[in-house]
């Protein structure tokens, strides 16, 4: 009988062709013998890894058939490719009709994925400090690849919080930590607003009426809360020198604002509470003393002192604007007071008193 060694070579060869598997840091791997593949969820395509030929070298379409076996003990037990992660033999059997089966092996490693340069879509929120910790609900999260975690799998993934009480912006956290087929971890940051201190009480004044230039003292300074706790801050204002228009002005209502600042700083380095402002009134008179104890304003009215006429007295002037909004009398002592004197004072009616 003849043969034909064209038409039936007498065998047929598998090898795996790992080379095109690797980049220079998986070398030791290439070195090894070992293919290397992170996790997708599927089976891996090995057809394109594998080369069947007959002994002429000659490349074969062959039928290609999988089994797999735990790293040890070595047992093909299994059909197919596996899926998760962990280290694998890999047994790969060629069938042609035309030659015997061939058959090869290799391990085979899954590495775990790695989470972390993915993206986390976060569902619409509005948080506000409060002093409690605040919770995010996550829509998706999306790795390389457009693989959308299952963050059900309480077993794949811990979906943790931090930094998430005190007011800041994009300083909270939410992170997703892979196990399993995963590693790594994927982050997000969102915001906690600052709260708006609940109520104001401006600061309390000795009176409401001031002469020119005189100075506005506190009774009290001022005080904020959120919901009922005080708060720790300082109270500012907008206060700024009064001009009376000569000839014009004799009294102006000035309004100032005051303004709460609180003082807490949290962790992320602000105030957990926005500043807060109020408003308040005060009149203001053109009237003021030089220093020889002689009244007068930017509006002036001459009051002749006649018949009055001696030195060395006591003068009390009572203008009625003063007596109106609770001001004392004011005493002029030693003045010398003659036909020639004239007193200075706001368009009103005074009554000079000597003794």
């Amino acid at each position: 009988n003849k043969i034909i060694h064209d038409e039936k070579p007498e065998y047929m060869l598998v090898a795996f062709d790992i080379g095109k598997t690797f980049r220079h840091e998986k070398y030791d791997n290439y070195k090894d013998g070992r293919f290397n593949f992170e996790y997708t969820g599927t089976q891996v395509d090995f057809s394109q890894y594998v080369t069947v030929t007959n002994s002429q070298g000659t490349l074969v379409n062959a039928t290609l058939t999988y089994k797999y076996s735990p790293l040890a003990p070595k047992e093909f037990s299994n059909l197919g490719l596996p899926t998760l992660v962990s280290v694998y033999w890999v047994e790969v059997t060629a069938s042609h009709e035309k030659y015997d089966s061939a058959s090869t092996e290799i391990q085979f490693v899954i590495e775990a994925i790695d989470i972390t340069n993915g993206t986390i879509t976060l569902e619409d929120y509005d948080f506000t400090y409060d002093g409690t910790a605040k919770i995010v609900n996550i829509r998706n999260a999306t790795i390389k690849n457009n693989i959308e975690l299952d963050l059900t799998d309480t077993s794949s993934f811990i979906i943790r919080y931090s930094n998430n009480i005190d007011a800041g912006n994009n300083k909270a956290i939410v992170s997703i930590t892979g196990s399993g087929n995963y590693k790594g971890t994927l982050s997000k940051t969102f915001t906690i607003k600052q709260a708006t201190p609940t109520n104001f009480t401006l600061p309390t004044f000795d009176k409401t009426n001031y002469v020119e230039g005189e100075e506005l003292t506190r009774k009290t300074s001022g005080s904020a809360n959120y919901n009922s706790t005080q708060l720790t801050g300082n109270v500012t204002s907008n206060m700024k020198t009064v001009a009376f228009t000569t000839g014009t002005d004799s009294t102006k209502t000035v309004t100032v604002t005051f303004t709460f600042n609180p003082s807490d700083i949290n962790t992320n380095g602000i105030s957990n509470y926005t500043t807060i402002s109020g408003t308040k009134d005060f009149t203001m008179y053109a009237v003021a003393k030089d220093g020889n104890g002689v009244y007068y304003g930017t509006i002036k009215k001459a009051l002749d002192a006649a018949p009055i006429d001696g030195t060395a007295y006591s003068v009390w002037v009572l203008p009625d604007i003063f007596a109106q909004t609770g001001f004392y009398p004011t005493l002029l002592s030693n003045a010398t007071i003659s036909s020639n004197t004239t007193l200075y004072t706001l368009g009103r009616n005074i009554s000079p008193a000597c003794k």
